[in-house]
């Protein structure tokens, strides 16, 4: 027999709008304690919005100068770190690539780190990426080792031998497809409005903050150009960077890939109801489940749980943990998005498994907005609402 308990919903820290309606304005922070949305102000200690200071080491996640898009001209490298490096790539020579990146300057490093490498932005990404690979303008895919390039040239070692190309008509170069790209334990992820990701070690600064990056050494970032800031910090852990212990998923039509019944979306803006700097996109019948471990004291789950746009069909959402049911919720087309602070056990085992509802239909998914695995806070708010589906 299932045992159940409440579930929390923090609904004084998120205002759901109307189904369709747009996102409400602002800067949007996330704690261990929960969801804040105000005009961020960025100081050397704290973040201050909607009359509160937050210390940074209490920030989970932070999206800001929202509404501001990345330029559309601007070239980029992908690292193997899951970084994004915009700007203008300017050579590679002797294993050395030569990456100007906006608003730092000229850089050089190893060809090794690249993922590979974007010469016209704007143009798409392929669907697939092979690696050792060259994608040209009105060309196939050609497998090769990349030699070198410069402004005007680009030579590539193919099973034809040494070719030398215009550099104009390169869209990408592929040294190895990226990985996930997970946060590691103790690493800040800090997104810029220009397109650019950077990891390291955050610190505030006036006005800014601050970055120290392997590659790139401290960097001083203006508040105007922060994005997004997302932490991997002990008190909370972004669920979107943790492993799962097992996905197993099985669609309409029968088993599905994991790769696609579990995806990970990044900077949701574009959502009609919903912002987001991470979020977890579940397909209806995956059931992913994680083994987080034991922890110095009681956790939550905070997240922000809504049906994907322009869905159809019901889902239902239950996150459990053995036999005993943490949350479950009913989730229909339209719906608004519900803030969540479900407890996780001891253990630290649990299971969030979406499956088809009464009415049926596809696409079928939800999403589970910047999700984190948080310390509870010493005591519960006064105006948390318990209920038990």
């Amino acid at each position: 027999m299932r045992r159940s308990l409440p579930i929390l919903l923090t609904l004084a820290l998120f205002a759901p709008g109307r189904a369709g309606s747009a996102p409400a304005a602002g800067d949007i922070v996330g704690t261990a304690d929960g969801r804040i949305a105000g005009k961020a102000m960025l100081g050397a200690k704290s973040l201050s919005l909607a009359g509160r200071d937050v210390p940074w080491q209490r920030v989970a996640y932070a999206l800001l100068n929202r509404g501001v898009r990345p330029p559309a001209a601007a070239q980029a490298v992908w690292l193997r770190t899951g970084e994004v490096w915009r700007g203008r790539v300017e050579s590679l020579a002797r294993g050395r690539l030569a990456v100007r990146v906006q608003p730092f300057g000229r850089r050089e490093i190893d060809a090794n780190a690249a993922a590979f490498v974007e010469f016209a932005a704007g143009r798409g990404r392929p669907g697939k990426l092979a690696p050792r690979t060259l994608y040209a303008d009105g060309r196939p895919p050609m497998p090769a080792a990349l030699l070198w390039f410069d402004a005007e040239r680009i030579a590539v070692d193919s099973p034809f031998g040494a070719i030398t190309l215009k550099r104009e008509d390169t869209l990408w170069y592929v040294f190895q497809p990226p990985g996930e790209g997970r946060l590691g334990a103790g690493e800040d992820e800090v997104s810029l409005v220009n397109g650019t990701v950077l990891r390291g070690r955050l610190a505030g600064a006036r006005e800014g903050v601050r970055l120290k990056h392997a590659l790139l050494g401290d960097l001083a970032i203006p508040a105007a150009m922060v994005r997004t800031v997302l932490r991997h910090a002990p008190s909370a852990v972004p669920l979107t960077e943790v492993a799962p212990a097992s996905v197993k998923a099985a669609g309409p039509t029968g088993p599905m890939p994991a790769a696609e019944a579990l995806t990970v979306l990044r900077f949701g803006e574009s959502f009609p109801t919903l912002a987001f700097v991470r979020a977890l996109r579940l397909e209806a019948g995956t059931v992913v489940r994680y083994a987080l471990g034991k922890a110095a004291g009681p956790r939550q789950l905070r997240a922000v749980l809504a049906p994907i746009p322009h869905g159809r069909g019901d889902l239902q959402i239950r996150i459990s943990s053995g036999s005993m049911t943490l949350s479950q919720a009913l989730l229909k087309e339209g719906d608004p998005p519900v803030p969540l602070a479900v407890p996780i056990p001891e253990s630290g085992a649990i299971a969030i498994e979406a499956s088809f509802g009464e009415h049926l239909g596809v696409p079928c998914a939800a999403v589970l907005a910047d999700p984190i695995v948080a310390l509870a806070p010493e005591a519960p708010a006064k105006n948390q609402a318990a209920s038990n589906e």
